[in-house]
């Protein structure tokens, strides 16, 4: 293993403390990280290392990637050999970024807040939508 892919370097130490980022976009971004220099330069993996490093489908992992671009985590330069044809992409991490606000986008298309437990509602109470207070589905 080369010098770059450790856990250890300051990329992924940055990496391990990024806030308002799904579990899936955390886990792509740690992989870009564990091959990223000390200045979140010169990360070259394939899209199928990364998905197969994180046990996702390649679609996933692009999805991750879009969502970390559109963040402002990462920034994705194309590269291409000699005859034209792709080749791995060069990512750069911004490590200027600590933290991506309070909504996490999900594939889905729906938002959540960070830190659901206990938000308030528009009649002035709160709700508990832990998962220890809901029923479970044999319950119902």
């Amino acid at each position: 293993m080369s010098e770059k892919q450790t856990w250890t370097g300051v990329a992924t130490k940055w990496a391990w403390r990024m806030t308002g980022i799904s579990s899936t976009q955390k886990f792509v971004l740690l992989a870009l990280a564990k091959r990223a220099d000390d200045d979140g330069e010169d990360s070259f993996p394939f899209l199928s290392t990364i998905a197969q490093d994180c046990c996702l489908a390649k679609r996933t992992a692009r999805d991750a990637i879009t969502a970390l671009i559109g963040f402002e985590l990462v920034v994705k330069e194309p590269r291409y050999r000699g005859d034209g044809s792709n080749t791995s992409n060069h990512y750069r991490l911004n490590l200027n970024k600590t933290r991506v606000g309070n909504v996490v986008d999900f594939p889905t298309g729906g938002k959540r807040q960070q830190g659901g437990v206990g938000k308030s509602t528009a009649g002035g109470g709160e709700t508990d939508d832990s998962p220890l207070s809901l029923p479970l589905a044999n319950q119902v």
